[in-house]
């Protein structure tokens, strides 16, 4: 392998928090497939954490339009990597016209 491809290799994982962030939000919103309890230590921290916001506005949204629009899978993902980095989030692109 040359030595520019291994420069290119991930040293070390990194959390990208906009994608973690609205897998919470989807998570809070009961969305099925944000709701998988595989890491059971993970999600205890996430409801201990975030819990108390399930029925700040934003979940209500996600819940009452998006999710009844089809929002979801991998357009969370798609939806998380066009907005700017918490906690002053921007859309970096127009996402609905």
């Amino acid at each position: 392998m040359s030595k520019r491809k291994k420069e290119t290799i991930l040293k070390e994982p990194k959390v990208d928090k906009r994608v973690e962030l609205l897998s919470i939000v989807f998570r809070l919103a009961n969305s099925h497939e944000y709701s998988q309890n595989l890491f059971p230590k993970y999600v205890e921290s996430i409801e201990n954490h975030f819990g108390e916001f399930r029925s700040h506005d934003l979940i209500k949204y996600v819940k009452d339009e998006l999710r009844e629009d089809g929002i979801g899978f991998s357009s969370v993902m798609s939806m998380a990597i066009h907005i700017t980095k918490p906690p002053n989030i921007k859309p970096i692109i127009t996402l609905f016209g």
